[in-house]
């Protein structure tokens, strides 16, 4: 009996022994703020992870997929795949180890804002914006019609649609992920019935028909009349038109979708213009003369080169009116400025005329309204070569403050001599080298002269402020001066009688009297108010007055001819009138200066 309760006792000690051991053996603790099963919407997940052992730190092994990670201070960078990610935490101390597990997901997210459902179709066209974002940052997007790309304008990308199906695209990406969403736009086609045109027209009472359909649809119709809204009575509208140029806008309707259609009609009822170049009563002994004829409408529009006509009557002192149609006037140049001619007085119905004549030039417009001029030219026929005159010449550079590369002279010209060949006898003369495109007597182009003195050259303030980055603002010494050297719009261009040509120097066959500045320009023309040279419609001027060279120009010729003494107020004058931009007052005080001084 006391062996039993011996026995019992003893191993009361060791279960308490053991329970005690069990109660005091160290015990692993781990710390992290990873969230088991989180969704995460960033591709690189951030957490930090610690433990302890019996209360002491220990050991870390961390994996995300398997890959062993890095880490400093507990915290810990996982670069996570698409989906589930599991992340291990392994404690170890000494042979003591303890794991914990965790989930994770990934998810790529995009986001596609359009408003493509909404838009407006207009003019065949559909407009909408589209941007994209994934996971809350932005990111590129590629917008398709039919299988074309879309380039935005302005936030906006427009697509002009075709008759049926229409197939709309908008990928997004973000590095090596896409996504993509289609629409697809059915469209039907928009027909406008109507027996409106655009015309010219004398007569002020207008009316036209007008109804459309889109597909099998009828669409409601809007018309608008200069800003004003027209009434139909069925399906005509009646207007009474104003002078100049009015505009009828039809904008047909279905189903919110719209097109409009606009027409212009120009009421004219004033007579047309016409301006030449031609000067009355002259005698010509050059055979061959250009001139220019700008014509237009009562409203201020150049009228084409078939509105313009020539007539002769032989014998300019009988005292009898009798104008015939003639042959030898042939076009020069035609643009949107004017129209330029020549007369061959060796040629077709003048050869061989001794006779004074007159020329009579008419313009006609669209509705057979008229206007003439006519001029009593005489013709003295010359042997080829021989001497016909002088001309005033100088070679400028205002534009870019250079003044005068050669002051004004007179300079002798020949008979079927064209400028051209003036002109590079005379740069050869004063030492100068040129580069042209074409021949010198045919084609030819003043591409750049060679050894002018540039010597504080600078294009001037006003002209500067027009020009685009691109350009220069000045050139290095002993550098040549041509085309293109301060821009794009930068070379050279001439001027007959204050008119800038149209045409080339070798098409120039100068007559007596005539002034000629060969000119740098820096834009065009349009720093010298010779923009119209260029054609297009441009007759553009950055000028305020563009005063009139000519009569100064002949002042100073005749002050260098005659070898004046006294070249004082010469001097000063030149200096001030080879200014940019020279005004009509400065001009005048300059000449009556000249006249005081010379008696020119």
């Amino acid at each position: 009996m006391k062996v039993k309760k011996y026995i019992a006792s003893v191993i009361l000690v060791i279960v308490c022994l053991l329970a005690f051991a069990a109660c005091n053996s160290p015990e692993f603790v781990f710390s992290t703020d990873i969230v088991d099963n989180a969704v995460l919407t960033e591709k690189i997940y951030e957490f930090r992870a610690t433990a302890t052992y019996g209360g002491k730190v220990c050991c870390m092994e961390i994996t995300c997929n398997g890959i062993l990670l890095d880490g400093e201070n507990g915290k810990y960078k996982a670069n996570l795949n698409d989906g589930e990610n599991t992340l291990e935490i392994t404690a170890i101390s000494g042979k003591a180890r303890e794991e914990r597990k965790y989930t994770v997901t990934y998810r790529a997210e995009f986001a596609i804002i359009t408003t493509f459902e909404n838009s407006v179709i207009k003019n065949d066209c559909v407009a909408f914006s589209a941007n994209a974002t994934f996971n809350d940052s932005s990111c590129a997007v590629v917008v398709t019609h039919n299988g074309n790309q879309l380039t935005a304008e302005n936030g906006q990308y427009i697509a002009t649609l075709c008759v049926g199906k229409n197939k709309f695209s908008i990928t997004a990406r973000y590095g090596d992920y896409t996504e993509q969403k289609d629409w697809t736009l059915f469209y039907d086609e928009f027909v406008l019935s109507t027996d409106i045109k655009e015309f010219d027209t004398g007569d002020s009472n207008y009316y036209f028909r007008a109804a459309a359909m889109y597909g099998s649809n009828m669409c409601e119709l809007s018309v608008m009349f200069n800003d004003n809204i027209l009434i139909p009575t069925g399906t005509r509208y009646d207007m009474q038109l104003q002078k100049g140029e009015n505009v009828i806008t039809i904008i047909a309707k279905y189903d919110g979708i719209t097109k409009e259609y606009k027409y212009s009609i120009r009421y004219i009822d004033d007579p047309p213009t016409l301006n030449t170049s031609i000067e009355n009563n002259k005698t010509y002994k050059g055979s061959i003369f250009n001139f220019d004829v700008t014509a237009k409408d009562g409203l201020g529009k150049k009228l084409s080169k078939d509105m313009i006509s020539f007539a002769i009557d032989w014998d300019a002192n009988d005292g009898i009116e009798k104008f015939v149609a003639v042959n030898g006037i042939s076009l020069v140049w035609d643009d949107d400025t004017m129209t330029s001619y020549r007369i061959s007085f060796s040629n077709g119905d003048f050869a061989n005329h001794n006779k004074s004549f007159i020329l009579k030039v008419t313009a006609k417009d669209l509705m057979d309204r008229e206007v003439s001029t006519q001029y009593t030219m005489t013709y003295i026929p010359t042997a080829y070569g021989e001497k016909i005159g002088e001309v005033l010449f100088a070679l400028e550079g205002f534009s870019i403050s250079c003044g005068y590369f050669i002051l004004p002279m007179w300079v002798s010209i020949y008979e079927g001599i064209p400028f051209s060949v003036t002109l590079t006898d005379i740069l050869t003369e004063y030492g100068y080298s040129y580069r042209y495109t074409g021949e010198i007597q045919s084609g030819f182009y003043l591409s750049a002269i060679e050894g002018l003195d540039l010597t504080g050259n600078r294009i001037a303030d006003g002209i500067w402020e027009h020009v685009s980055s691109s350009y220069k603002r000045m050139l290095e010494l002993g550098s040549s001066l041509g085309e293109f050297d301060y821009g794009s719009g930068s070379g050279w261009m001439y001027s007959v009688n204050g008119v800038y040509k149209n045409y080339g120097f070798a098409d120039y066959y100068p007559q007596d009297k005539e002034v000629v500045r060969v000119q740098f320009t820096v834009m065009l023309g349009e720093d010298l108010g010779g923009g119209g040279a260029l054609g297009g419609g441009n007759t553009g001027s950055w000028l305020d007055d563009n005063p009139d060279y000519a009569n100064i120009m002949k002042m100073l010729a005749d002050i260098e001819r005659n070898q004046s003494a006294d070249k004082t107020v010469y001097e000063q004058v030149i200096d001030i009138i080879t200014g940019w931009n020279l005004s009509q007052n400065v001009m005048d005080e300059q000449i009556a200066r000249l006249q005081s001084a010379y008696g020119v």
